[in-house]
Order: structure tokens, then sequence, then C-alpha cells
């Protein structure tokens, strides 16, 4: 019976013993700065390819010619022509049921072949006055002492006035041509080469092109000079 007491405080120290392990604490893992959340990264836009800044309607058109180093769309009701040899606009674009009016001045656009510097002068140079340079040739035959506001006389040259402006980020101007062919004309440089862009008869001399209609002007926004 003694022995028996004797073996009941040593099983309870025992199992007190069993019992007085140190707590196990939850191991959180480690969070670095860099780590994300998934849905940060589910969100994290995809870059996209650019789009073009001209995005032409469907059934558009390009005429492009690396000769002349431009290029123009336009929409399917409008054509674009090419001189054929036989007299007439050398490069028009106008609408299917329009045209060119008398002296080539119509409800479309002109392009004039693209021109050296020296030879467009010397053919605007209708004095002979020796201008040297576009804005010179403006400034000079804007002169009553050297144009005629009403037509050539005695073999004086039409008068021509115009503003500055740009076209395709390029310093242009906005020449108004007297004559029978009257109208305002685009004129910049490129390279060495005069261009020049006849406007539609509506054109009222806008320096933003914002006379024009909106066909009109959507097409001309097309107008790209090639490298």
């Amino acid at each position: 019976m003694k022995k028996l007491l004797l073996l009941v405080p040593i099983l309870a120290l025992l199992a007190v013993g069993c019992n007085s392990s140190p707590p196990i604490t939850e191991q959180k893992p480690s969070v670095t700065q860099d780590a994300q959340p998934a849905q940060v990264l589910a969100k994290t836009p995809i870059p996209q390819p650019a789009i073009p800044s001209t995005n032409l309607a469907s059934g558009w058109q390009t005429y492009s010619n690396t000769d002349l180093g431009y290029s123009i769309s336009y929409p399917p009701d409008w054509r674009f022509t090419e001189h054929n040899g036989s007299g007439g606009c050398e490069y028009c674009l106008f609408p299917q049921n329009g045209g060119l009016g008398y002296e080539m001045r119509g409800n479309g656009f002109i392009f004039a072949p693209p021109r050296d510097l020296s030879v467009y002068l010397k053919d605007a140079d209708v004095n002979n006055v020796g201008v040297t340079s576009l804005q010179e040739y403006l400034d000079t035959y804007t002169k009553p002492s050297v144009c005629a506001p009403n037509g050539r006389a005695g073999g004086t040259a039409y008068c021509v006035s115009y503003k500055k402006t740009t076209f395709q980020s390029i310093p242009a101007y906005l020449v108004a041509v007297d004559g029978m062919a009257a109208g305002y004309d685009i004129l910049f440089q490129s390279k060495g080469k005069v261009h020049t862009i006849s406007l539609p008869v509506d054109s009222k001399g806008s320096i933003t092109f914002s006379d024009l209609t909106a066909t009109e002007k959507s097409i001309l926004l097309t107008y790209k000079l090639l490298k």
C-alpha cells in the first residue's frame, strides 16, 4: 500500500513534465518589398502596338508615287487621275460626280509635279526680277509696280497674296492666285523641291483649312511625303 502511494506523485510529476513543452508558434512567411500581390500583377497593362495617327475609313484608296515623293488617300466616291499625254490636269483628285472647271480649277485637288526651286522661280519670275527664294518671290509679286491685280498687262504678272501657315508640320504658304484660275494654293519646300497643291474652289483662304468640307479636309490630312 505504501508503494502504491509513492507511485502516484511520481506519475503526476511525469505527466506534468510531458505537458510542459514550449507552445508552438505559427510561422508566417517573410515578405520582401519586391513581392506583389497576385491581383496587382494581373492588372498590369500589356503594351499594345502603336496605333497610326491616321486611320483610313473602309473603302478608301491610296495613291502613292515615289517619283513625285508623296502619297494621298481618298474615299471610294473620289478618283485620282494621272496625265495621259493628251493634255489636261497632270495629277488630279476629284469626286466621281464632279471634275475640273475652266482653267483647271474645280471641286477637287490638283497636285503639280514637284520642281527644283531654281526651275520653279525661273518660271514664276515672269518679270525677270531675279528672285532667289520663295519668300522673295511672294514678297515681290505682291507689289503693284511689279504685278497687275486684274491680269497680265504688257507682260506684267498676276499679283499674288499669301499667308504663312503649316502643312503636315512643314512651314508653308497659302497663296491666293489671281486670274481666270483664281483660287488658293498650298506652297511648300521639301528636299529642295517646291510642292504646289491647288485647293478646291470652295476654299476661302483659311490657314487651318477649316473652310473645306469635312471630306476635303480628311483627304488633305492623309497627304504624306515619302522618304
